[in-house]
């Protein structure tokens, strides 16, 4: 049973009837919600404790194990964003991937003469990084190799 839910609907005087129309979901939902504990949709949590005038992860502390628990696994991944082509990334985001780089930069192009022509100064940038200790790795494809599939 969620109690803390329980309580505080009888402190601030809602029923059950008031919190499910304020919420937008039928009353024998929020009876779950306090019956069984169920954990409601965010946007569901969000309006309740809004209406009821505490803070979501008082009502439903386990939203924040579980957040915290996502963050520590999503900060493990290798990859932070991937785009679909370059003509995703905007030319700002290129400088400064380059000059706010700490550890390491990474670069695997099939060609990648564009990055020298939308960049005129990124050989100057990359040297930069390596100086401050940044580690680059530039890794292009061949051109004429046989494994490009397009001849």
């Amino acid at each position: 049973m969620n109690e803390r839910l329980r309580t505080t609907m009888l402190r601030v005087g809602i029923t059950t009837d008031e919190l499910a129309r304020c919420v937008g979901v039928d009353v024998k939902t929020v009876g779950r919600w306090i019956t069984s504990s169920r954990v409601p949709h965010r946007t569901h949590r969000w309006t309740a404790a809004k209406r009821l005038g505490v803070d979501e992860s008082y009502l439903w502390p386990e939203v924040v194990e579980r957040s915290l628990r996502r963050r520590q696994e999503a900060s493990k991944s290798e990859l932070v964003e991937l785009y679909p082509d370059r003509a995703s990334v905007a030319r700002e985001l290129w400088l400064r991937l380059l000059t706010d780089a700490r550890e390491h930069v990474d670069v695997l192009v099939f060609s990648g003469t564009f990055y020298s022509q939308t960049q005129p100064r990124v050989a100057r940038m990359l040297a930069k990084a390596a100086g401050r200790g940044v580690t680059v790795r530039l890794c292009f494809g061949d051109p004429t190799s046989p494994a490009r599939g397009d001849t």
